[in-house]
């Protein structure tokens, strides 16, 4: 019955351990403080006790300082794990979902190793623990410092590459999870609004150069850059395609006459990356444009030809109306654009 007693009070400081509950692992610690203690005579005399009755204590059973020792190890491992994966891994670089399942389970932890602090100070000489707050407020420490390093390291290389505007999106989207599970608000909030400001500063610089010479071979490298973010920075999407739409109404309304956004267009579609086809099937003021470009790609083929590629169920003779109908339509529209042509 001893040996039970005293393996139920292990079991208890086991499950506080896994489950990470403070109150657990402290009713357990403070039991076989005054059971278990080494230091005192009482474990001596149940020793004593079970030996004389051939019962002797197992030889893995965990005394008080077994015990302080192992939850020391176990809070270094967990806050040099925390450490090690910080804030920028592979689970927060696979997607939204694993990014925040990430950060909730390391909220969970972090709350673990502020409430045993918060114990140990509320208990001061009785408490268990004498380096516990050392030990999570270098956790934090550096945590807070990876936060700011990393950011530090985009301003620093940054030349608005793919690759740069991916590790700028990453680290917003980490930065904005761990402001979600409210991990290190204060300095997170900080760097948010830096990527924030670095991302739409350069935009508006590019914006400028755009809009101050809209000139066909200036604007088009400042669109297919502000392209570029827009594709890679995600959070910053909508905005900086508005600002693109913005530049491009300039462009138009400097330029003026009709011709202007189709030659515009063929120039951006020669881009090899493709940003620039991207940027004309994208844009509402291309519109005209491709739809212009899709009926003269289709009217090149020819009414047999369209036709015959039609998966049309039926017999030849529905192949043949749509045929005569098309091209009674195609003679009227003719027809219409030559009488009002020639009434110009």
């Amino acid at each position: 019955a001893i040996h039970q007693y005293f393996a139920s009070i292990e079991q208890r400081y086991k499950h506080g351990i896994s489950s990470m509950d403070v109150d657990e692992i402290r009713t357990a610690l403070d039991v076989m403080q005054v059971v278990g203690n080494d230091t005192n005579d009482l474990l001596g005399k149940i020793n004593m006790f079970m030996r004389n009755n051939n019962a002797g204590l197992n030889a893995n059973f965990k005394t008080y300082s077994d015990m302080l020792m192992d939850l020391d190890l176990q809070l270094k491992k967990m806050t040099e794990e925390i450490v090690n994966k910080g804030i920028i891994n592979d689970k927060t670089k696979t997607n939204d979902t694993a990014r925040n399942r990430y950060f909730k389970a390391l909220k969970g932890q972090l709350d673990f190793l502020q409430h045993l602090v918060q114990q140990q100070q509320q208990q001061q000489s009785k408490s268990h623990l004498h380096n516990c707050k050392q030990l999570v407020d270098n956790c934090f420490l550096t945590l807070e410092t990876q936060v700011n390093e990393h950011t530090k390291k985009i301003e620093k290389h940054l030349k608005w590459s793919p690759i740069d505007c991916d590790n700028i999106n990453l680290c917003y989207n980490c930065f904005l999870s761990m402001k979600k599970n409210l991990i290190l608000t204060s300095v997170v909030k900080s760097q948010l609004d830096n990527l924030e400001n670095l991302v739409l500063d350069r935009v508006q610089q590019l914006k400028k150069e755009s809009v101050d010479n809209p000139q066909a071979e200036n604007v088009i490298p400042k669109l297919i850059a502000m392209k570029i973010m827009s594709v890679h920075i995600f959070s910053f999407k909508d905005d900086i395609n508005k600002h693109i739409d913005e530049v491009l109404g300039v462009y138009k309304e400097k330029n003026k006459g009709g011709i202007c956004i189709p030659k515009l267009a063929l120039l951006l579609e020669k881009d090899r990356a493709g940003i620039g086809e991207m940027i004309v099937a994208e844009h509402a003021v291309f519109k005209g444009y491709s739809v212009s470009l899709f009926n003269v790609k289709t009217k090149s083929h020819g009414v047999d030809y369209v036709l015959e590629k039609l998966d049309i169920k039926g017999n030849k003779t529905d192949l043949t109306k749509l045929k005569t109908k098309y091209l009674e339509f195609d003679g009227k529209e003719h027809s219409f654009f030559l009488s009002h042509h020639s009434g110009q």
